[in-house]
Order: structure tokens, then C-alpha cells, then sequence
């Protein structure tokens, strides 16, 4: 995806508002990004490539008063003569806007490292961020790992005048649509999403997770005349990789593939920390191990199967196991926290809309963001032509992904008699000793003031980091200091910007 950055600084010149604009655009993969400008407008969008704006209809739409949040595009508009900043997050979020605003000033980014740059020395860690991230595994709302910054939620439209008077108004959360659709109508949605995808970009590349949703994008893009590239990652000899082996073979098309070793975690784990914003676990930094393998596919499009999780059940919302977890090292924190957790997860009507407004929106999203700098992301299943079709299937065809295995018969009944080893799984991954970075123990500045600030005294903190860290199951401890180091990596490079921003005022 592109890096977007903008910026609209505001002062008063003789008694009269007088307001300033820039951009920068930086991408890979034309057209995930674009800039339009006339002589009094400039809209910027990004988003799926697959997916297009029209910048005039933005600009009069606005004009009206009828600015909209679009499906697969962020948005951001100037109004010269006026002064006027708006911005719309896609429907559904999964191309974020970070917003800072302040007297003087508004900061807008895609993600958390290019909106950190705009901040210069004022970027700082959030450190309720932290404590969410251990009690919940991810962010939730918009909240942001850096300080007084909101990661908007999905569809929000904002807009910032001259006198500097910032508007939001959230839009209320996505729910999937009552319709009634049959499994053929599915299955040719789905063909159409792909064909789509293949035609904006024929050097795309499908990213096989060892799942049934990428193996049924596979034989969708077969049946509508398409041969995508795979790509796939997993360690020398596993399921995964043999799978995708299969795969390919079967299917007749190209297969990059990415070798996992212990060793490599440890190049990649400051740069995960960086392009992550902190918020995503050093265990879940897969793809950016395989350095390698990015080098040599960077600057396409990746077809990811992000969201089709939705039609094949949502079991239940992962927050309460998390909170499970951390009740033992830190129990005082669980009370507040799940507190906070129900003030997030009221606003929506039921799981599915909180799975799309939280875990998919935050935790998928972000982790797909490390690899913003290298592909342009495309999403089938988040298309509102497949949404609004799959939604309307039988519960009982959707089911453990009974559909999925019906279309994969229906498309291309070779992949369907594979096996399918479900998704490719973090706790089979053989991690190095401390692969998730020395500083992460109770003497870390962060982890002691973040708790600290949550009311903790210092035996409550040696106590319970010494459990998480040490006395936990392994497969606990890889989670917590995954969480841990991220964090901590943030943190050091933010401080370490300071110290650099600091050192070239002298």
C-alpha cells in the first residue's frame, strides 16, 4: 500500500486565518495510490487497486455536504478557496487514517512510522497502548500506539477548517447485509472479484496461508482465465510449504516461496517493531523474515484472503482468553481492563460487526501493514459484491467453511482433495532463545511505568513480569514477549528520532 503523509498548519496573519497544505505521496504499485489537483482542489486516495475514485465526484460531492466513506479507498480532499480539509476512511477500515490535531496544526497518515515523522520530536509512546496489547492482543477503537493520536475507526469523515475547528462523525459500525444468495451466486462473485483483481493488476500475487479461503481465491482466479503467482512461507519441510508445492503443481502457476529459520527473526525483529507501530507481536512478523523473498516480489500487488473468516462462522471475539492469560501474573488489571474492553465492544450490534470493526480492522490490518512499504494490498473477500452476496448464504453452508470446500469441488476438484493444514500456525514456528529482543524484562522503562501508571507497586510488577517472562507456558511467554518487544522496539526507535531530531537543532 502507499505511504500517505499530509499536512494542514493554520495561524492568523493580520486578525485573518491563513492556512497551508502539503502532501507526499510514496508507492510502488500505480494505481493503489493517486493525486488529483485543479487549480482549487486536491484529492488524494488510496487503497485496493482494484478498487477506483473518481477526485471530481469527491470534490462536488463535498462541496454539497455529501462527503462519503467508500469500500477499498481512503480519501483526502483540499479546498483551496476555502481552506477546508476532509478525509473519509474506507468503509470498512482496512485502509487506515492516523490523525493528530492540534491547536496549529493536523497531521494525517496511513500508518503510525509516517505519521511519527510528521510529529518529529513530539512522538512519543502511548502507554495505555501497552497495557491493552497485554490484556487484549491488539489495539481496539482508535487508539493508537503513539501519543494523542487516533487511529480513525471505519467510514469516519473529518474535516478541519482554517480556525483550526476539527469534525468527526463516526460512522455507525458495518454490518454484514440480510440478503439470500445461493452457492453458485457466491462462487461467481467470487470469480468476478478475482478476475477484477487480475485485470488491475495481471502480476499480482496470491498470498497462500495455507487455508481454504486462499486455496477457493486460487481456483476462482483459474475458472476466470487467470494464472496468479503464489506466495507462501513457512519453514524448510513443513505442511505448509509441501501444501503449496501441491498447489502450484496442480494449479500450473509460479510459486515464490520463503524459507523460516530461528536466525532470521533476529534481523527482523527491530524493523517489525518499526513498521508495526509497535502493535504488532514479534511472533506474527513472518512475511518480513523472509527478507529474501520480499526483495524479490516487492512492488505488485498481494491478493490477500483477509475476511473470509466472516462466512465460515465467527466462533467467538479472542479478548477474554487474552485477559485469561494475564490474569495471573497481573490480576489487579483485569477488572479495569475488561471495562474498558465492554466500553469498546457495546457500539457494535452483535460479534460479526465487532469482528470486523475490531479484530479484523486492527489486529489483521496491522499485521498486513508491515508490508505496506513493499506490495499494494487487495482484499476479494472485503469487495461489496462478494459481501453482499456471501452474506446471504445458509448458515449451514457457511459453517467450518463448508462453503469453501463446496466451491473448491465445484472449481477445480484436484485442490479440493488436498489437505488443507488450516492456517499457518505461530506456535509451530521453532523460535530462538529470547528471539523477541534482550530488553524485554520487569527493568524495561516502559513495561515498569506503563504498569506503574495502572497502580501498581514495584513487587506487583517484579512479580508478575517474573511469571509472564520466566514461569508461564512456552507458548505464553512467546506470546507475552512478542508483545513485550514490539512495544519496547517502538518505543527505543521513537526515543531514538528524539535524540537524532534533538542532536541536528543543536
Amino acid at each position: 500500500m502507499a505511504v500517505v503523509q499530509a499536512a494542514f498548519h493554520f495561524q492568523r496573519v493580520d486578525s485573518l486565518p491563513v492556512g497551508d497544505f502539503s502532501y507526499q505521496v510514496r508507492q510502488l504499485v500505480v494505481p493503489e495510490a493517486s493525486s488529483w489537483e485543479s487549480h482549487a482542489d486536491v484529492v488524494i486516495d488510496w487503497g485496493d487497486p482494484a478498487c477506483t475514485i473518481n477526485p471530481e465526484a469527491i470534490v462536488q460531492a463535498d462541496a454539497a455536504g455529501h462527503a462519503a466513506s467508500l469500500f477499498g479507498r481512503s480519501w483526502i480532499h483540499f479546498h483551496r478557496p476555502t481552506q477546508t480539509l476532509t478525509f473519509a476512511v474506507d468503509r470498512l477500515g482496512v485502509f487506515p487514517i492516523l490523525l493528530f490535531h492540534k491547536e496549529f496544526a493536523t497531521f494525517i497518515a496511513s500508518d503510525a512510522p509516517a505519521l511519527s515523522q510528521l510529529l518529529g520530536n513530539e512522538a512519543r509512546p502511548d502507554q495505555q497502548a501497552l497495557i491493552d496489547l497485554l490484556g487484549f492482543g491488539q489495539l481496539l477503537g482508535d487508539h493508537s500506539g503513539l501519543r494523542g493520536v487516533q487511529h480513525l475507526y471505519a467510514g469516519t469523515i473529518g474535516q478541519v477548517n482554517v480556525d483550526g475547528q476539527l469534525h468527526l462523525q463516526n460512522a455507525l459500525p458495518f454490518s454484514l447485509p440480510e440478503t439470500i444468495a445461493s452457492s453458485s451466486q457466491a462462487i461467481e462473485a467470487l470469480i468476478s472479484a478475482m478476475d477484477k483483481r487480475l485485470r488491475a493488476d495481471p502480476d499480482a500475487l496470491l498470498y497462500l496461508q495455507g487455508n481454504l479461503e486462499s486455496l477457493t481465491l486460487l481456483a476462482a482466479a483459474r475458472a476466470a482465465g487467470h494464472r496468479p503467482r503464489l506466495l507462501c512461507y513457512g519453514e524448510l519441510n513443513s505442511a505448509e510449504l509441501k501444501l503449496a508445492e501441491q498447489v502450484a503443481e496442480i494449479a500450473d502457476v509460479e510459486l515464490y516461496i520463503g524459507i523460516l529459520t530461528p536466525q532470521h527473526f533476529h534481523s527482523a525483529r527491530y524493523v517489525t517493531a518499526q513498521l508495526g507501530g509497535g502493535e504488532v507481536p514479534l511472533f506474527r512478523s513472518h512475511a518480513l523474515v523472509c527478507a529474501e523473498l520480499v526483495a524479490r516480489t516487492r512492488g505488485t500487488t498481494l491478493i490477500t484472503s483477509t475476511g473470509g473468516q466472516m462466512f465460515r462462522g465467527i466462533s467467538e471475539l479472542p479478548f477474554e482468553s487474552q485477559l485469561t492469560q494475564l490474569k495471573k501474573a497481573f490480576p489487579h488489571l483485569i477488572e479495569p481492563l475488561r471495562e474498558r474492553l465492554q466500553s469498546h465492544l457495546q457500539i457494535y450490534p452483535n460479534e460479526m460487526a465487532a469482528y470486523l470493526g475490531e479484530t479484523l480492522r486492527r489486529r489483521d490490518i496491522a499485521d498486513l501493514q508491515l508490508l505496506m512499504r513493499d506490495y499494494a494490498r487487495s482484499h476479494p473477500f472485503l469487495d461489496p459484491e462478494v459481501i453482499d452476496v456471501l452474506s446471504g448464504l445458509p448458515i449451514e453452508t457457511m459453517r467450518y467453511g463448508h462453503f469453501y470446500r463446496q466451491a473448491l469441488e465445484v472449481l477445480n476438484p484436484a485442490l479440493a482433495a488436498l489437505p488443507c493444514p488450516r492456517y499457518l500456525r505461530e506456535e509451530s514456528i521453532i523460535y530462538p532463545n529470547n528471539v523477541n529482543g534482550a530488553a524485554v524484562n520487569c527493568d524495561s522503562i516502559w513495561f515498569y511505568s506503563a504498569l506503574q501508571n495502572m497502580g501498581l507497586d514495584e513487587n506487583d510488577i517484579r512479580d508478575g513480569a517474573k511469571h509472564l517472562l520466566q514461569d508461564s507456558e512456552p507458548d505464553q511467554r512467546i506470546h507475552f514477549t512478542g508483545i513485550l518487544g514490539a512495544y519496547n522496539g517502538w518505543a527505543n526507535y521513537l526515543a531514538n528520532r528524539q535524540t537524532s531530531f534533538s542532536h541536528s537543532r543543536a
